[in-house]
C-alpha cells in the first residue's frame, strides 16, 4: 500500500484501477420531440455526480481483511463525504448506495471449511461504487 490512492485516508494499492475514469461525460444534454414534430435539444454541463468505480481485479490487486473492514466501516456512514486521493488529484467522493452494492468485495479464494484463515492469509478483489461530490 501507498499513499498514492487513499481513500479517507486508507491506503489504497497503487494497482487499483479506476475502470470509468474516461467513460463520464461533462454535458448532459436531452432530446424532446414536440406536439409539432419538430425537435427541441437542452444540454448543460454536469456539476457533480461523476461515477467512481474501483476495481481490484483478480490477476492484478488484491485486498486484504484490513483495508476490506475498513472500506465496510466508512461505507455504513450514511451521507459521508470523503476524501479519494488518486495520486496528485483529491475528489470529494461518497458511496453510490443509490446503485447497490455501493461494496462488493468477495475472497479471491473461497473458504471452503470452518477453519480459521490467518488474517495476512485472506485476500479480496471486487469493487468499489463511489461518486464525486461538488459543493
Amino acid at each position: 500500500m501507498s499513499a498514492n490512492k487513499m481513500l479517507a485516508g486508507l491506503p489504497l494499492p497503487d494497482s487499483i484501477q479506476w475502470q470509468d475514469q474516461f467513460e463520464h461525460t461533462q454535458v448532459w444534454q436531452k432530446s424532446l420531440h414536440l406536439l409539432d414534430g419538430s425537435e427541441a435539444l437542452f444540454a448543460r454541463p454536469y456539476i457533480g455526480g461523476r461515477p467512481i468505480t474501483l476495481a481490484a481485479l483478480p490477476d492484478v490487486t488484491w485486498l486484504d481483511l484490513t483495508t476490506v473492514e475498513t472500506l465496510h466501516e466508512l461505507a455504513a456512514q450514511p451521507g459521508a463525504i470523503l476524501p479519494l486521493v488518486w495520486w496528485d488529484r483529491t475528489f470529494r467522493v461518497i458511496f453510490r448506495h443509490h446503485e447497490p452494492p455501493a461494496l462488493l468485495l468477495r475472497p479471491l479464494l473461497p473458504h471452503r471449511d470452518a477453519r480459521p484463515i490467518p488474517a495476512h492469509a485472506n485476500r479480496y478483489v471486487g469493487t468499489i461504487k463511489l461518486m464525486e461530490v461538488v459543493s
